[in-house]
This record gives structure tokens, C-alpha cells and sequence, in this order.
């Protein structure tokens, strides 16, 4: 569940009633008409590799807002354990199955309202948080926390702008999505305020002019 490439800094960002709802509905068009420009994106595909490498062999990674799973099938591939989740069950999951057998399971819902899968060595986050409404973001940080074993790792991926960024952006989409752009400060933040502790940081330039993704690694923290 990532971000369209018509996505732009600014314009009203109230929240409306229901945006679960919208959220679930938007996502479920974009995929069903093949508006979804992000699952090929190359600025995409880099979270995982700074996750894995430093991440044990056969590891158990929860991939929240999957999509079509191209970062599941790398974390595959990798020799990880997958659960997959997202708000929608896509056609490209059958493949997965298919193709990984017991090494990947799936999930359909939305994450925070999802019962069980606990104890997970890593999440990926690949595009999610930044989509929630900013009320949520602590709920869902709890959910990400509550499903990691002590010390696992959160990898997400923020959208940001290529040049720095002196305060962070909350932007809405003419279908009433929401889209939030944050500097390193603000993430380091909101993830310690939950209870993790930033390990790394990255900066990716996309194709879009003037536009990145803060690729952040966290780990979860236990006093």
C-alpha cells in the first residue's frame, strides 16, 4: 500500500469520516484499474536490501501494505519467512503461494484490527504509516511494536523531498487520501515516542522531480 506518482505537496488535508474506508476503497481501485505506478518504482525496491543486511538467515518479516509483493518475494528469495499483509487480497498473491509454499502466509485487513502474528524478527513498512490519518499514527506503532519480538527491526519507508525539509507536510488527494512528507527529525521522533530507537537512515531520490523516500531502520527498544 504505497503512494501514487500524482501525489503533490500541499492542498486540504482534513480528515473526513471513515477514511479507513477510503483508504481501502482507493488502494482497491488503483489496483484494480493498474494505477498502481508504485509496485514497479526502482526507489521502491531498496528498503529490503537495507533490512536483510543485516538481518539473520531464515527470519520471520511481517510485510504490512504488501501490495503485489514485490518486497515479499525478495525477503523470500532471501530465505525469510513471510507473512503478507494488506488491505486487499491481490491476483499476484496466488503466485507467491504458489511458488513459496509454507514459507509465506497472508493476511487481509486492515493491520492494526488483525489478531495474532506476534513474535516477528522484522517489519516492513513499505509506504504505509504516511498514508494513515496523523490521529492513528500511534495505534498503528503500537500494533507494529506489539507484533515484533524484543529487539526487532522496523524498516520503513517515508515519503520526503529531495532537498531538506524544514517542517513536515500533510497532503490529500483528490480521492480524499492522505499523504504526509517528513523530515529525519520528525521520524525520529513519532518512532521514539513509540519505542523505537532509529539504527539507520537513508535518503532515496525518486524519479519524480523534487520528490524522495526516507528509508529508516528502527529498533524496538524494552526498558
Amino acid at each position: 500500500m504505497t503512494s501514487s506518482s500524482t501525489d503533490a505537496p500541499g492542498g486540504d488535508a482534513a480528515v473526513a469520516p471513515g477514511y479507513r474506508r477510503l483508504l481501502r476503497e482507493s488502494f482497491s481501485r488503483r489496483y484494480e484499474d493498474g494505477a498502481d505506478s508504485w509496485s514497479e518504482e526502482p526507489a521502491m525496491r531498496l528498503l529490503v536490501p537495507l533490512l536483510t543486511d543485516g538481518l539473520a538467515p531464515g527470519s520471520r518479516v511481517i510485510d504490512i501494505g504488501a501490495g503485489r509483493g514485490r518486497d515479499a518475494e525478495a525477503l523470500l528469495a532471501a530465505g525469510h519467512r513471510v507473512t503478507v499483509v494488506d488491505l486487499v487480497r491481490l491476483p499476484d498473491w496466488d503466485d507467491l503461494a504458489e511458488r513459496w509454499g509454507d514459507q509465506v502466509e497472508f493476511a487481509v485487513g486492515n493491520f492494526t484490527e488483525l489478531d495474532g502474528h506476534t513474535g516477528f524478527d522484522a517489519a516492513v513498512d513499505n509506504g504505509v504509516l504516511h498514508h494513515q490519518d496523523p490521529a492513528d499514527y500511534p495505534a498503528y506503532l503500537a500494533g507494529v511494536r506489539r507484533r515484533l519480538r524484543p529487539g526487532g527491526t522496523l524498516a520503513i519507508s517515508l515519503f520526503t523531498t529531495a532537498e531538506e525539509l524544514d517542517e513536515g507536510v500533510l497532503n490529500r488527494a483528490d480521492d480524499g487520501r492522505l499523504s504526509r512528507w517528513f523530515n529525519e527529525r520528525e521520524a525520529a521522533e513519532l518512532l521514539s515516542g513509540a519505542g523505537f530507537a532509529v539504527t539507520a537512515t537513508r535518503l532515496v531520490r525518486r524519479e519524480l522531480p523534487g520528490l524522495a523516500y526516507l528509508l529508516v531502520l528502527a529498533r524496538r527498544i524494552d526498558v
